[in-house]
């Protein structure tokens, strides 16, 4: 009927085929409200002819969810039955096994034509908690179902989270790249399919009975890593080295910031989960309520995304500091040829002559470093001012370009105050050339003159 919504589901969203589809095929694998159904556990269920009704349509996970949540109330209450009339199990198997039977029937039919792994993988979630559910409830009729149900779920997952991975082969960037120099439609998709992957495993982390997070995270890893390879061919296929460097930038900056996004909107929903349903509750619902947040705050401890998204987060924050890092260098070395070359050959002499403080360094004395300085002297104004122009016009991403612009700026700083460092240790000369010169004072208050414009 319209209750139920179609359980086709997304093929391969890194492939070629979808790179044609446009730029919003991320779309598919973010969570958005789906995530919602991982707090109607111990919700009503869904009447089925009222939602038929007012022509109500939902995704797999929520039937699957509702039918769970019937078939665990009812079995709860059957198996109950069973032992206070007849005084034994064995009752309930002959009579509730038929019930049994068709569900798990019906489920592995479904899981067929079951194609969006995040519905595989919000249903693992929700079988995870009716475990726990029917624990805290010290029932165990349903333990082998659930224990088969799970031993279903696992392997549709890795199926499809494998035609994923594999559709990140080498060869695939020639069909992904576009020359532009922007965030690629493999990095959105990738960045929406991790957020949500570690949302849904956020309170799991070290959970590897039923919810096998380690095999979970493995998986995520070698995505990533295909992904990572697959960024680093796109960026060698510019001609032009930086526009290679910024195209790194603004796909690993793309990536953090959702991850970023997602492990904060976890966290406010862990928050809230937390502090919500103590007012009136009986001690005992309480304690139930107690035990079933425990392994949430646990993940919050790390963070909303729990130590693996954490661990993913600082990944593609270091990957994201060497690329910035890397562009750093080549506009410096653009604007202050003259002084990069000079500290880093002065420091080297100093470094192998094993020059005290006090005694000149051959070939880079105080005479020596008084052209440069006076060249730097002479043009710091205008080459900050071409920086700051450079890096908002060749970084899209304002927020992107504002770090990158400041560590372009820090690092520049760094430069001047090892080249004043290494004048100054060299004697009475170079403190003399030290005090003529532009001060760093003056050159900090003009950098924030100029970033705040």
């Amino acid at each position: 009927g319209s209750v139920a919504s179609g359980v086709g589901g997304v093929m391969s969203l890194f492939s070629k085929a979808a790179a044609g589809r446009g730029g919003h095929t991320e779309r598919a694998f973010e969570l958005g409200e789906r995530l919602d159904v991982l707090c109607q556990v111990s919700q009503p269920s869904i009447i089925p002819h009222m939602a038929d009704f007012e022509g109500k349509r939902f995704p797999y996970e929520v039937i699957f969810r509702n039918v769970h949540k019937l078939l665990v109330d009812t079995a709860s209450s059957e198996f109950l039955f069973c032992l206070d009339f007849w005084e034994e199990e064995t009752v309930f198997g002959e009579l509730f096994g038929p019930v049994v039977a068709v569900v798990e029937g019906d489920l592995n039919e479904q899981l067929q034509n079951q194609h969006d792994v995040l519905c595989v993988l919000l249903m693992i979630r929700l079988n995870s908690e009716h475990r726990r559910l029917m624990a805290r409830r010290r029932i165990p009729c349903l333990d082998d179902y659930l224990d088969r149900i799970n031993l279903v779920l696992w392997p549709r997952f890795k199926v499809l989270f494998d035609v994923q991975a594999s559709s990140i082969r080498p060869g695939v960037e020639r069909s992904l790249f576009t020359g532009q120099v922007e965030v690629n439609a493999l990095t959105r998709r990738y960045a929406a399919f991790a957020a949500s992957c570690l949302a849904l495993v956020a309170d799991h982390d070290s959970d590897d009975s039923i919810f096998k997070a380690s095999s979970f995270y493995e998986m995520l890893e070698r995505l990533w890593a295909s992904v990572f390879d697959t960024l680093l061919r796109m960026s060698n296929m510019f001609k032009d080295r930086r526009q290679g460097i910024i195209f790194l930038i603004l796909n690993y900056n793309h990536i953090k910031a959702t991850l970023r996004a997602a492990d904060s909107s976890v966290a406010q929903r862990i928050s809230s989960a937390s502090g919500s349903g103590s007012g009136s509750k009986a001690p005992q619902q309480q304690q139930q309520q107690q035990q079933q947040q425990q392994a949430s705050a646990q993940g919050a401890a790390a963070g909303g995304l729990g130590t693996a998204g954490a661990a993913a987060i600082k990944e593609c924050e270091d990957q994201l500091a060497a690329c910035t890092s890397l562009y750093v260098e080549d506009q410096l070395g653009s604007h202050f040829k003259q002084l990069l070359e000079f500290v880093k050959k002065a420091e080297q002499a100093q470094k192998r002559g094993g020059v005290q403080e006090g005694q000149p360094i051959t070939g880079f004395t105080p005479a020596e470093a008084a052209p440069v300085l006076r060249d730097f002297g002479g043009r710091w104004k205008a080459s900050i001012e071409a920086m700051h122009r450079e890096v908002l016009g060749q970084v899209a991403e304002s927020a992107c370009a504002r770090e990158v612009l400041q560590a372009s700026m820090t690092q520049l700083l760094l430069y001047y105050t090892r080249m004043l460092e290494l004048v100054k240790r060299q004697g009475p000369e170079g403190t003399a050339l030290a005090r003529e010169v532009v001060n760093i004072p003056a050159i900090m208050y003009e950098i924030k003159r100029i970033t705040k414009a």
